[in-house]
């Protein structure tokens, strides 16, 4: 879903103070329907009834897709001011 709202904020890097992107800001309505979605999805949807194993295989695939990707989110980080986050201290390859 894309927020069709009129606001938006501005995100500046605290490094250089530099703008790195616009963001749109969504509704609170805009917000409701994207968690009613998404919860109709998984309720309904195929995920509640695979298997354990092949969603463990899944996600494996997902993890392993955006760790090649990783190359591409590298310039993002410097921006950041935040401690790094349990995915880039690799959580991931302890399932």
């Amino acid at each position: 879903m894309r927020a069709t709202g009129s606001k938006s904020k501005e995100l500046v890097s605290p490094a250089d103070g530099k703008t790195l992107a616009d963001v749109p800001i969504a509704t609170a309505d805009e917000i409701d329907l994207a968690i009613a979605s998404a919860a109709n999805a998984f309720e309904h949807g195929p995920w509640p009834r695979t298997h354990p194993s092949e969603r463990a295989a899944l996600m494996t695939t997902f993890a392993e897709a955006l760790e090649r990707r990783m190359p591409l989110f590298r310039g993002f980080g410097p921006h950041r001011s935040a401690p790094p986050s349990l995915w880039q201290v690799g959580w991931h390859r302890s399932l």
